[in-house]
């Protein structure tokens, strides 16, 4: 974002296998608050708080469904937003200067928007909102093509299920002919990028770096999400299992009580999980646990409906305080785990090779995930 020049820069990205919106913002956010570590980092911080925001008006509207009462419907919002602000997995992803934290908002936001849109009677603003907000996700990281998707199928199975008992007045209905011409304007407005996604595919497929997908990728990634580990250990498959096991009863509890915004919860959290596995069984191997950090906030969107709903109120409060407090305590251990002022990483490294005596010599990195850092450190 300092190096290159704006159409340079995008080229490049086009080169690496992301797409270009984080950078944009990143390289305007730094021309506010300059290029220091911490400033760089906040946008992600930034983007982690109204994640948090995003999650509290989501759950509010999606699981809504106990006559309408304002308190009660506050009282879910609160539980969710809580459960994704201490998610260890999201909190480490809020520290780092990389996408994931603009996609997580996005997602949500676009999920809000789209079921604002398609209960409004009056929904072109909230339409307006959806496309915009789901042509970004979409240019933030390209899992966000999956979620976007997710959402097109719960839209096209929300609105065949309104008009069930004359499905041929659904092309008629006013809600049917702003969801197509919202999807639409979505995929119009990314068509500029898919060349350059066409490319990256092939870049994938030919000598990408992650492991081809077995029977225990995906539970594996969600045990990460949930419990994150800084060393490379294989977790216990008893404890995955248990893991797994839990979260698919939360859901399936949550969409047994009905509701189009629990379908649509359902279908976030699973939606780029399918897609995924899908991708990388026919083209190329793309299951990375972070990449699932756009899911992962609708499956504790789903735990706070079952914890908030499903218990009277006194049973209630206990179970999302240790929720909660489960929560940061696998964080701190997590962090603790890391160790960061024993282990100064790359800045360590700069420091030691500034600190020799000077050969004159060049700096030699051999990954490319490593050279950025290296030079900025430098």
């Amino acid at each position: 974002i300092t190096r290159f020049s704006w159409p340079e820069m995008i080229e490049r990205i086009g080169l690496a296998v992301h797409p270009p919106l984080y950078f944009v913002l990143l390289r305007l956010w730094s021309g506010c608050f300059g290029t220091s570590l911490w400033a760089m980092r906040s946008l992600s911080a930034a983007l982690g708080a109204a994640t948090i925001v995003a999650v509290y008006l989501f759950a509010r509207d999606a699981f809504s469904d106990e006559g309408g009462q304002p308190r009660r419907q506050r009282g879910v919002g609160l539980v969710a937003a809580s459960l994704v602000a201490t998610s260890s997995f999201q909190i480490a992803w809020c520290q780092q200067a990389r996408m994931y934290a603009l996609g997580t908002a996005l997602a949500v936001v676009s999920a809000w928007m789209l079921l604002r849109a398609l209960r409004a009677e009056r929904s072109g603003g909230w339409w307006t909102g959806y496309v915009l907000t789901a042509a970004a996700l979409m240019y933030s990281h390209n899992y966000g093509l999956f979620s976007v998707f997710a959402q097109g199928c719960f839209a096209a199975g929300y609105l065949a299920w309104r008009h069930r008992e004359r499905l041929s007045g659904l092309r008629r209905s006013r809600s049917f002919r702003w969801a197509a011409g919202t999807f639409a304007g979505a995929i119009v407005l990314y068509l500029p990028w898919l060349p350059v996604l066409v490319r990256q595919t092939g870049r994938v497929r030919g000598d990408y770096w992650i492991d081809p997908v077995h029977a225990w990728t995906i539970p594996n990634a969600w045990f990460q999400l949930f419990w994150p580990r800084n060393a490379y250990a294989v977790p216990s498959r008893p404890a995955v299992a248990a893991l797994v096991a839990v979260l698919a009863a939360g859901l399936a509890l949550s969409v047994a009580r009905r509701g189009p915004g629990r379908w649509l919860a359902l279908s976030m959290a699973l939606g780029p999980v399918l897609c995924a596995v899908g991708v990388s069984l026919s083209v190329a191997s793309i299951v990375v646990p972070r990449y699932f950090l756009f899911a992962q906030v609708f499956v504790l969107c789903a735990i706070a409906d079952v914890a908030f709903w499903s218990l009277p109120p006194p049973t209630r409060g206990v179970v999302v305080a240790l929720l909660l407090v489960n929560s940061l305590v696998i964080h701190f251990a997590y962090w603790d785990e890391l160790a960061i002022a024993d282990r100064p990483g790359l800045r360590g490294a700069a420091e030691h090779v500034l600190a020799q005596p000077s050969t004159g010599g060049p700096w030699v990195v051999v990954h490319p995930a490593l050279y950025h850092a290296a030079r900025f450190h430098a």
